[in-house]
């Protein structure tokens, strides 16, 4: 089961953008899938739509089963919230009754609540169990050779699986190899699967799904969901940032995507490079932040002074925001200072040309 809030894109539609999004996944995530109803429906109060959808589980070895999947969407103010549920047709059953209370997902029941109508039943496909009763905890054995053996034995799959994932996404980025996709998004999943604590297979997964997010809103919910989770485990990890930022940033997200750039500089300045820094002035600046980017960079390269392409941002930002006589020196430093990169040293050159012009 997966739960995402994604913010609304004004003026859309929602019934034609989740139309679009359940199709999304049947195509995609359920590998040439179909949806097989789709309604309203409501749930705590929320309106919305529910997507029923069959296709099958294609993993990168083995039998592939068919699926059944359930995806919900509700409206509350400003957002999207959308949930969705995967199981084989041998335990489809397990997804009778999602968006209701006692399902899977659904709302809190109470003696006041009239129950809402059960989901129609879908068409059989890939079942998930059902949920396992609660069970009082027994008292724990001390652990024995035996248990230290399958311990180092998860968490040597689970690296080797991280690993693998890794290779095969370069070389998706490489090639546009969709078999390699495929392969490094089940490898990203098994590592997961076998050490779930490692912030760095969650966003091993999240890139995986962040290198489609561009082509299937689907997947972009999922990386953002998966990316989350990275952070969750590990609130300083850089990359997980950055990606999940990248993300929000071409959704128009500016402050979200703000909020983890910023993070990731703090959590390793060693990634203030021209690229990251100029993508962080212009989403100030089109955010209307100005102030905002100049506060953060001005006190970023004060910890940092050898951040030269802080420094230069902090002296665009300060030029836009009409402080020319602050900007300035920030401007010569960096193009004055040997330990510049060459673009940065050439753009301050030109920058500091060009500002002395204009104050004539």
């Amino acid at each position: 089961v997966t739960v995402t809030a994604i913010a609304r894109n004004p003026g859309s539609d929602p019934e034609k953008e989740f139309r679009a999004f359940a199709q999304d996944y049947a195509v995609k995530l359920l590998h040439g899938g179909r949806v097989t109803s789709f309604a309203p429906t409501s749930m705590g109060g929320l309106s919305g739509f529910i997507a029923h959808a069959t296709g099958k589980l294609v993993q990168n070895q083995g039998p592939q089963p068919a699926v059944e999947a359930v995806v919900i969407l509700l409206e509350p103010p400003g957002q999207h919230v959308i949930a969705s549920a995967v199981a084989p047709s041998a335990a489809a059953a397990a997804l009778e009754g999602f968006g209701a209370p006692g399902g899977l997902f659904g709302p809190r029941e109470t003696e006041s609540q009239t129950p809402p109508a059960p989901v129609p039943p879908i068409v059989s496909t890939t079942p998930i169990p059902k949920p396992t009763p609660a069970i009082v905890p027994t008292p724990t054995r001390p652990a024995g050779p035996s248990d230290v053996a399958v311990a180092d034995a998860s968490i040597e799959a689970g690296f080797n699986n991280y690993i693998a994932a890794l290779g095969q996404l370069e070389e998706f980025q490489k090639t546009g190899d969709y078999e390699r996709w495929y392969a490094g998004l089940a490898d990203a999943e098994r590592a997961t699967q076998y050490a779930p604590q490692q912030a760095d297979y969650w966003r091993a997964l999240g890139f995986a799904y962040s290198l489609v997010a561009a082509e299937d809103l689907l997947a972009g919910t999922l990386a953002e969901s998966t990316l989350n989770k990275a952070i969750r485990l590990d609130a300083k990890n850089a990359s997980a940032r950055l990606t999940l930022g990248q993300l929000q940033l071409d959704r128009r997200s500016y402050s979200l995507a703000l909020d983890n750039f910023e993070a990731a500089l703090k959590a390793k300045p060693g990634v203030a490079e021209s690229l990251l820094i100029a993508t962080m002035c212009r989403a100030y600046l089109a955010d209307g932040q100005g102030e905002r980017g100049a506060k953060f960079l001005a006190g970023f390269v004060a910890a940092n002074p050898k951040a030269q392409s802080a420094r230069l941002g902090l002296a665009i930002l300060l030029k836009e925001l009409g402080r020319v006589a602050e900007a300035l020196p920030l401007a010569q430093a960096v193009a004055a200072d040997p330990r510049s990169t060459q673009a940065d040293a050439d753009q301050a050159r030109q920058l500091e040309r060009a500002w002395k012009e204009s104050a004539k």
